[in-house]
């Protein structure tokens, strides 16, 4: 008999979990990404990066593309998407 309860209680925590970590899946996949470019700022601020470009994708979409800083500091060329380095 206890084993038999052990065994249900063990299932519908299994349930519980699976049921979880679906809605979670869920729930992030149809949330806005974060930005990422405000958070490199502060180090293009301090010069300690010259620039950056930020991609994130799934196995479907991109879900986030964005550049921050320069492409040539001295030129004042701000960096964009589609550059090459």
């Amino acid at each position: 008999m206890k084993t038999m309860r052990h065994n249900r209680t063990t299932f519908r925590l299994a349930a519980l979990l699976l049921a979880a970590f679906t809605i979670c899946a869920a729930a992030a996949q149809a949330a806005a990404p974060t930005r990422i470019a405000p958070i490199l700022q502060p180090f293009v601020d301090s010069h300690t990066l010259a620039g950056a470009v930020t991609l994130v994708a799934s196995k479907d979409k991109v879900l986030n593309l964005e550049a921050v800083g320069w492409m040539d500091i001295g030129a004042k060329k701000r960096m964009r998407t589609d550059c090459l380095f």
